[in-house]
């Protein structure tokens, strides 16, 4: 029972890391498109 449980704790926290990761590609994405956006409404 007890690794039952320190499994999905270790797999949470992989989990958790791939989500930050994640949302830090999507940012860096939505930055990216925001400068084009920017660009597009400056010229």
């Amino acid at each position: 029972m007890i690794r039952i449980l320190r499994t999905i704790d270790k797999f949470s926290k992989c989990f958790h890391e791939k989500l930050k990761e994640v949302k830090k590609e999507n940012h860096r994405i939505k930055l990216k498109n925001y400068g084009k956006f920017l660009q597009t409404v400056i010229q």
